[in-house]
């Protein structure tokens, strides 16, 4: 995942429990995750998920910021001298 390559892990048990919704992850240049992400959108069942929210946002900036706090929590950085270096170049 692009992620990990950036450093990043990200805790998808915890990102699906705050969000209400159910994450895939997905490496498209590798091909992972996409089987399962394929086969859930063709069940069609999304509410069997047992997963409900009721989110009624304002604004997208309201939106923006829910999300943003949500991601801080679920993303742990462990910085190292390599990506450190890649981060300045882009």
């Amino acid at each position: 995942m692009l992620a990990d390559k950036r450093g990043m892990q990200i805790d998808i048990k915890l990102l699906e429990k705050r969000l209400n919704v159910k994450v895939f992850p997905i490496t498209a240049s590798k091909g992972t995750g996409i089987n399962e992400f394929t086969q859930f959108i063709k069940k069609g069942n999304f509410l069997s998920t047992g997963i409900e929210n009721d989110y009624q946002f304002q604004d997208d900036k309201e939106t923006y910021n829910y999300i943003s706090s949500i991601l801080k929590d679920c993303i742990k950085y462990n910085y190292n001298e390599e990506n450190q270096v890649s981060d300045k170049i882009r």
